[in-house]
């Protein structure tokens, strides 16, 4: 019984596209939205959470699987974003040695020894020599 049930389950999630990291996201999202329903209780929430809710459930038995796959590539990028830029800002609260500069001209993030006062600075990847000022 549990076996004809299983290759049932399986034969219908053929050619759709699944679970994934964004389905992971969503479902922690749904439930955040969930527990603060509980609470507050006000329609623009329980139509957030369905809306939710029903997006989960489209994604999992879409058979688009092209799409579904670059939606899930385009929230691993945006999280990758976000966790570098969260740990850069760790870095730089904690390193009180070095202070960061932006190149003027590459825009690159620049780590330079903390020394008082006006410095000529060449960039390594653009090659460029701008003027900074360190004040502390």
């Amino acid at each position: 019984m549990l076996y004809r049930l299983r290759q049932s389950i399986s034969r219908f999630m053929y050619g759709r596209y699944g679970i994934d990291r964004f389905h992971y996201f969503l479902m922690i999202l749904f439930l955040i939205i969930a527990v603060a329903n509980c609470f507050v209780r006000t329609f623009l929430l329980q139509l957030l959470q369905s809306g939710l809710l029903v997006y989960m459930f489209f994604r999992v038995f879409s058979k688009n699987i092209y799409k579904r796959s670059r939606e899930n590539e385009w929230f691993l990028r945006g999280k990758s974003k976000a966790v570098d830029f969260i740990n850069f800002q760790k870095n730089k609260a904690s390193d009180k040695s070095h202070c960061y500069k932006k190149c003027p001209h590459c825009k690159s993030k620049l780590r330079l020894p903390r020394k008082r006062g006006r410095h000529t600075v060449e960039c390594p990847r653009c090659k460029k020599d701008f003027k900074i000022r360190i004040f502390r």
